[in-house]
C-alpha cells in the first residue's frame, strides 16, 4: 500500500513537472513573438527615419546648391546663385504622354489673388480654367512657371525641348489680354523661342546675390553643368 502510494505521488509529480514545462515554453514563446515584433517596429521605424533624413537632406542640399558663376553663360561678374524653389501662383501645367502638347490648369482664385485681378471663371468648372497648349515643333522634355524680380509680375512657362531649347510664354500679359470667354482659344497658345540658347537640360529657381543684395530669378541649366540667367535674356 505505502509502495503504491509512492508511485501515485511520483505520477503526480510527473503530471505537474510536465504542465510546467509546457507553461514555460508557452510563456517563452509568447515573450519571443513581442519582443520579435518590437523589434520589427523598430527596425521599420529606424528605416522610415533613415529615408526621410536622407529625403531631407537631398532637398537641404539642393536649395543651398550654390551654381558657379564662372560657369555663367550671360551673368554680371560678382553675382551668386543659389538654386531655390518656386512660389504658387495658382498655375499647373502637365505634359501629354506624346510630349507634343501640354495643359495648363489655372486656379482663377489663386491666380486672380496673385496678381490682383479678379478673373472669372471661362468654362464648366467654377475654380479651374483648362488650356491646352500645342504647335510645338519638338517634343518638350519640362515645363518651369519661373519668376524674376522681387515680386509676382514677371512669371514666364517655359517649355525645355529636346533640341536643348527653350520656348517661353510670359503669364501676367496673356491675363490682360486674352482672359475672356472670347480669347480662351488664345488663352497661353503663343509661345516664343528664346534666342541664342542651347544644350539646355533643365530650368530651374535661384536667388541672386551681389554684394548685400539680391533677387530672384530662372535659370538654364545646360548638359555640360554651365547655365544661363534667363532674366538677362527675357526681360532685358
Amino acid at each position: 500500500m505505502e509502495q503504491e502510494l509512492k508511485l501515485k505521488k511520483k505520477g503526480v509529480s510527473g503530471v505537474v513537472v510536465f504542465f510546467l514545462i509546457i507553461l514555460f515554453l508557452a510563456v517563452g514563446l509568447v515573450a519571443g513573438w513581442y519582443v520579435g515584433k518590437e523589434n520589427l517596429i523598430t527596425i521599420g521605424t529606424d528605416k522610415e527615419e533613415k529615408e526621410e533624413k536622407t529625403e531631407k537632406e537631398s532637398t537641404e542640399t539642393k536649395e543651398t546648391e550654390e551654381l558657379k558663376t564662372g560657369e555663367c553663360q550671360n551673368c554680371k561678374e560678382g553675382n551668386k546663385y543659389i538654386f531655390t524653389e518656386n512660389s504658387n501662383i495658382g498655375l499647373t501645367v502637365e505634359i501629354s504622354s506624346d510630349m507634343n502638347s501640354a495643359t495648363i490648369r489655372a486656379n482663377n482664385t489663386e491666380l486672380g489673388s496673385a496678381y490682383g485681378l479678379n478673373l472669372s471663371s471661362l468654362g464648366d468648372n467654377q475654380y479651374i480654367t483648362e488650356v491646352k497648349v500645342d504647335g510645338f515643333n519638338k517634343k518638350i522634355m519640362q515645363v518651369h512657371i519661373g519668376g524674376f524680380g522681387q515680386a509676382v509680375g514677371a512669371e514666364n512657362i517655359l517649355y525645355v525641348l529636346e533640341d536643348g531649347t527653350i520656348e517661353y510664354t510670359p503669364v501676367f500679359s496673356e491675363l490682360k489680354e486674352n482672359w475672356s470667354k472670347e480669347n480662351l482659344n488664345k488663352l497661353f497658345k503663343t509661345h516664343k523661342a528664346i534666342d541664342k540658347i542651347d544644350n539646355v537640360s533643365y530650368v530651374t529657381g535661384a536667388t541672386v546675390t551681389s554684394g548685400t543684395t539680391g533677387h530672384y530669378t530662372t535659370v538654364a541649366v545646360r548638359k555640360d553643368g554651365s547655365f544661363y540667367d534667363l532674366d538677362e535674356m527675357i526681360n532685358r
